[in-house]
């Protein structure tokens, strides 16, 4: 794999997750020169909300 020097990769986790679930390919990408940003994204709507919403 080519020196990715300079490159930001983000992350983004699915439903019920956090940033931590890139934690076991975060130091192979930085190793090979990628900035990695995986941050936690906060729920998007209200519990009560989804509670509401018809299945």
């Amino acid at each position: 794999m080519p020196d990715a020097h300079g490159i930001t990769a983000v992350l983004i986790h699915g439903a019920w997750a956090g940033g931590w679930v890139w934690d076991t390919i975060t130091p192979y990408l930085e190793a090979r020169g990628f900035r990695v940003l995986a941050p936690d994204l906060p729920v998007a709507v209200r519990v009560s909300v989804i509670l509401k919403t018809p299945h």
